[in-house]
């Protein structure tokens, strides 16, 4: 199963090319292999369009709004979790910017992130240092497609050995040390840390 969790901002965030690389992958595998997307959000008419318009509506379940706790389930379940900054392959500073908070959700459940971002994003910066998944612009249906194919065969493994570097606590050392640094910049010896 692919697990995608939240909503999308068109015309930047879509399913559709999650979708378009399970359309390919469809009919390379057994029935009982073949990948699945369980969609939890608010954005279903979104996802059922789309599936239904790229031939896979057989393969999406749309849950719609429920509790994190079954969302969190869903996701240490699945063989993969997408996310989506945006499928434009390039992006100009804000938009490779953008590192959802559905990125380190599943970094801390270690299940394999299935990155759809702009080149040079930061969000691809997370994935790749922590060993936990694959980026992919929005353009490389079929690097998307080869690698769900992978997944659903089992032959996906990540270490998320880099993990920690994104734990909440390390990330709250970093801001902090740079936030002094720029205040004790600005005031000088007129601010008390």
């Amino acid at each position: 199963a692919l697990v995608y969790a939240g909503i999308f901002y068109p015309p930047k965030s879509v399913i559709t090319h999650i979708l378009a690389a399970m359309a390919r992958v469809r009919n390379r595998l057994p029935a009982q292999l073949r990948p699945q997307l369980h969609y939890f959000g608010r954005h279903e008419k979104h996802v059922r369009e789309e599936a239904l318009r790229l031939g896979v509506a057989d393969d999406v379940i749309c849950h719609g709004v429920v509790p994190r706790k079954e969302v969190f389930r869903a996701l240490k379940g699945a063989c993969l979790a997408p996310v989506i900054t945006s499928v434009e392959p390039e992006a100009n500073l804000i938009d490779r910017g953008i590192v959802t908070g559905k990125i380190f959700e599943v970094l801390n459940l270690k299940t394999p992130i299935l990155l759809v971002a702009p080149r040079g994003s930061d969000a691809r910066l997370v994935v790749e240092k922590s060993n936990a998944g694959a980026a992919f612009t929005g353009d490389d249906i079929d690097g998307i497609a080869e690698f769900i194919y992978r997944a659903c065969k089992g032959e996906v493994y990540f270490t998320f050995e880099g993990r920690d570097e994104w734990a909440w606590p390390n990330l709250i050392k970093k801001l902090d040390a740079y936030l002094r640094e720029v205040l004790e910049r600005h005031w000088g010896d007129n601010v008390r840390l």
